[in-house]
């Protein structure tokens, strides 16, 4: 293991960079790559794939991709590791995520060998060292970053790395239909495909709901409040284990409200099993929800960020519909 220590931090494109990632990979023998808590699918994608590149230029490398991932996607696409080696030492490569702490797991505290590639606005708080943090706001999805180092540095793409990068690029850009999908994400998505993402098959799997999901959509729809110019539904656990879906998948059903009623931003609050409340702020017509979200210790990108009301503290629901129509 290799491991250069100058604690850099970079927030430029990905591919003004790309010789150096490219450099530090080639340097390090074991590499764990980790996402955060509660993975999406651009979070499971940017894994996956980045762990597929890197096997596929560097056969002898051991690398592990870390996570719980998306288990419906494990058969099409892959499964994540259960390393037996210590990592302590190696290699980390945390993608979509903006920080140490919200990494899954919270292995990396005290870590300096660290680097990171996200597409979040970082708040002045999760500002860190890291041997190379490569962060471009502008893009759509981590994982359009992560193909277009792929490419700029003529890396081989596989069939798997494929799949789990479209997969990564649809899940963030809402099908290509959220503000920041842009030509070079659409030249992006058309290369995988080139390369075998097969988006007959993948969409399917990644549009199909549970029964329960699409009742719980309709029971969102049925109760969203219109507070000034913000629209938004809270979510109390009872409501999403009687329909029996999981509070991960409840908590990310935002875009379900998200044209209900006539607004200028909507918001989905969920409680989880403990009384704490996952917030998701979403954006209609320009409103900056990442800076609401860092008032309560969240985050996100400007147009769609999340923040966490943990029990105890003095912020409400209410507290932070009230930020997000100031916002205005």
């Amino acid at each position: 293991m290799h491991f250069e220590n100058k604690s850099v931090f970079y927030c430029v494109p990905i591919m003004e960079n790309g010789k150096e990632l490219l450099s530090i990979i080639a340097k390090n023998d074991v590499i764990a790559i980790h996402g955060h808590k509660m993975p999406d699918g651009d979070c499971y994608g940017c894994i996956i794939g980045l762990k597929e590149i890197i096997k596929a230029s560097f056969p002898n490398k051991k690398v592990y991709a870390l996570g719980s991932g998306l288990p419906k996607f494990f058969d099409l696409i892959s499964e994540m590791d259960e390393p037996n080696d210590n990592l302590e030492n190696c290699l980390h490569i945390i993608v979509d995520v903006s920080c140490r702490g919200r990494v899954e797991g919270g292995c990396l505290s005290g870590l300096e060998n660290v680097v990171k590639i996200d597409h979040h606005v970082p708040d002045a708080s999760e500002i860190e060292d890291f041997v190379l943090s490569i962060v471009d706001e502008d893009k759509i999805a981590a994982a359009e970053m992560i193909a277009e180092f792929a490419i700029e540095n003529n890396l081989p793409i596989n069939p798997v790395a494929a799949k789990a990068l479209y997969l990564g690029i649809v899940s963030d850009s809402g099908h290509f239909r959220f503000y920041g999908t842009t030509a070079k994400t659409l030249e992006i998505a058309a290369k995988l495909i080139r390369l075998g993402a097969q988006p007959d098959v993948l969409l399917p799997l990644f549009y199909k709901e549970d029964p329960g999901v699409a009742e719980l959509k309709e029971h969102l729809r049925k109760h969203v409040i219109l507070d000034g110019q913000i629209a938004f539904c809270f979510v109390p656990k009872r409501i999403y284990k009687q329909f029996g879906v999981s509070f991960e998948i409840a908590s990310s059903l935002v875009n379900a409200i998200s044209d209900v009623l006539s607004c200028m931003a909507f918001a989905l609050f969920t409680e989880d099993e403990y009384g704490n409340i996952r917030g998701e702020l979403r954006s209609n017509k320009m409103v900056n929800v990442q800076k609401v979200a860092c008032l309560f210790g969240g985050g996100g990108h400007p147009f769609a960020s999340g923040l966490r009301l943990e029990v105890g503290f003095d912020s409400t629901v209410e507290d932070v519909v009230k930020a997000m129509n100031e916002a205005i």
